[in-house]
């Protein structure tokens, strides 16, 4: 069983990985994995983007420029397709070798661009974290986001609302971590008798 974890941004798809890794799921995360392939000086993903941006888009230490690329993306919707159709082979590519690789019945894979990117029909289902949308951007201010950055990311993704409708299994969170919490148990229950029935 393999699931999808995808929302908003700053709806709380983080809070819920972990949630899911302590009910015993094996857990991973397509922005970590990007993060991990921007810091790590890839020689193939550095020279994609040197070559579109220019040599200055890498630092002195062989890292993607994240801010730099931001700035790009961000404001052009053509450069952002062109970045996601670079990143997204690359990452489902290594997120497929790390589960291989592991015994575990029930995976998580947090992939916040799943609808955007047309990879839902990768997977046997697809939980949606939801939150307001001041909810969100009280979330996001906390984390040092100012309202234009916000307005910039949200613009380029599906609402939240869409994306909960889209998905098969849905988790509020509007409250504190405990209610959180209590949801991810329930789910995790009923998606494992459910895979217990179809077996």
């Amino acid at each position: 069983m393999i699931a999808a974890l995808t929302g908003s941004i700053g709806c709380g798809k983080s809070t819920v990985l972990e949630i899911f890794s302590r009910l015993e799921w094996f857990t991973l995360s397509a922005d970590k994995i990007c993060h991990d392939l921007y810091s790590s000086g890839d020689l193939e993903f550095n020279a994609a983007i040197a070559e579109r941006w220019g040599a200055e888009i890498i630092n002195a230490d062989g890292a993607a420029d994240r801010k730099k690329i931001a700035a790009i993306v961000f404001n052009d919707k053509k450069e952002l397709n062109w970045l996601n159709s670079v990143l997204h082979p690359i990452i489902m590519d290594r997120a497929g070798q790390l589960i291989s690789n592991v015994s575990n019945e029930f995976v998580l894979f947090e992939v916040p661009l799943l609808y955007e990117a047309g990879m839902e029909g990768r997977f046997e289902s697809v939980i949606c974290v939801w939150t307001s949308v001041a909810n969100q951007h009280k979330r996001l201010k906390e984390r040092g986001f100012d309202e234009k950055d916000i307005q910039l990311r949200v613009n380029n993704q599906l609402a939240s609302d869409v994306k909960l409708e889209k998905a098969d299994y849905g988790l509020i969170n509007e409250g504190c971590v405990e209610l959180l919490n209590e949801q991810c148990i329930i789910l995790n229950h009923q998606i494992r008798e459910e895979h217990g029935r179809q077996r």
